[in-house]
């Protein structure tokens, strides 16, 4: 049996219903599914367009995280975090995180298992990773493949979230860059860390900041500098 297609003129789409394919259908039964409008930002200013059927949360509000961030510390609606947590507290949050970056390394597994194998209909993106700078081929997911994995994605998330609890200004930045452009050399015992090691290898790069985020120091990438990770801890 052949394969229907669209009704309209010109158009080879598949069918999907009255005779019309999904983006004639759309046009013609729901045109006003994906309509966009253009907002001002509810910090800068700055005109974005967004869904015009969204909520006027956080996501209609602003043109990016950083001007959300910004928004939350001048007007004092920044979410606070309770420095005086129990033991068990403290206890139970370690082993969410651990079982967190456990799902975190098997979702990475099963991604790579599924490109090894291939996949019919799934769109795939190419890019560098905005938190560690390597280059990654991934399925195109909800972050439009801006992170190489799920690890990057939740570093890259918890680095907002402590910039967020001290009150100071976070700019994204790429760990790669920062060790590029500091030439791989720690810059408090000033010796070549080692490329190759991770923590909690003693040489291993790390990224440490010159003002820490406790005393005020913002977070961004003219505030960190290379450091290797026994430096850094004994710091």
């Amino acid at each position: 049996m052949p394969e229907r297609t669209c009704s309209v003129e010109g158009c080879d789409g598949a069918h999907r219903a009255r005779g019309l394919c999904s983006t004639h259908y759309n046009q013609t039964y729901q045109p006003n599914r994906h309509k966009k409008i253009t907002v001002p930002c509810g910090w800068c200013g700055k005109p974005c367009e967004k869904a015009a059927d969204c909520s006027r949360g956080y996501g209609g509000r602003f043109c990016s995280l950083a001007c959300r961030d910004a928004w939350r510390v001048a007007t004092g609606n920044n979410p606070t975090f309770s420095q005086a947590a129990s033991a068990k507290g403290r206890a139970a949050a370690r082993e969410t995180f651990r079982q967190r970056r456990a799902n975190c390394r098997y979702q990475a597994t099963l991604k790579l298992r599924r490109a090894a194998r291939g996949s019919h209909g799934t769109h795939w993106v190419a890019g560098i990773c905005l938190r560690c700078g390597q280059p990654f081929v991934s399925a195109l997911g909800p972050d439009l493949g801006r992170y190489c994995s799920d690890i990057c994605k939740h570093r890259a998330s918890r680095s907002r979230r402590r910039a967020r609890e001290h009150g100071v200004r976070h700019e994204p930045y790429s760990r790669q860059k920062i060790f590029e452009r500091d030439h791989w050399r720690c810059h408090i015992c000033k010796r070549m860390t080692l490329r190759t090691k991770v923590v909690p290898h003693p040489r291993a790069p790390v990224i440490d900041h010159l003002i820490p985020l406790a005393e005020g120091g913002p977070d961004t990438a003219a505030n960190v500098a290379t450091a290797c990770f026994l430096c850094n801890s004994i710091k």
